[in-house]
């Protein structure tokens, strides 16, 4: 876990349980194996998690009220039970530089390949791009599904 990660992850700790915090600092408990906490009936989760997945490019979204654009996209996703279906997403660009270079060599319909993380110790933080590469376009789904 990177130490941002454990550092923010003791603070909650403390602020949710003062005495597994005093068992953190005593190393009685490492941070580490603490993927989520349970208060009262609800679950907090620690870790941060990271995702890549290929998918289509579909655009940039800038909401009016919102600081950051959203990459949009497409995932064609075969389920367990044979069936099959777009699923459409939307992710924070918080680099000025990436949203750059997507606006420059994206246009819809691309094939893109992109790295999502989620912060789940910061419920204010929503899931944002991390990285992202252009791959070949997925020809897997029906046709004109888009």
């Amino acid at each position: 876990m990177p130490r941002s990660d454990v550092a923010r992850a003791l603070d909650l700790i403390n602020e949710v349980s003062p005495e597994l915090g005093e068992m953190v600092e005593a190393q009685e408990v490492s941070v580490a194996d603490i993927e989520h906490l349970s208060v009262g009936d609800q679950e907090v989760l620690l870790k941060t998690t990271t995702v890549t997945l290929r998918a289509t490019y579909t655009g940039i979204l800038q909401d009016e009220g919102e600081p950051h654009p959203y990459l949009t996209y497409s995932v064609y996703s075969r389920r367990a039970n044979g069936q099959s279906r777009w699923f459409n997403g939307a992710v924070y660009v918080l680099d000025p530089g990436a949203l750059a270079r997507l606006q420059r060599e994206f246009r819809p319909g691309d094939g893109i390949e992109i790295t999502l993380e989620t912060d789940w110790a910061d419920p204010t933080m929503p899931t944002t791009l991390i990285s992202f590469a252009k791959v070949e376009v997925l020809n897997d789904g029906p046709q004109g599904s888009l």
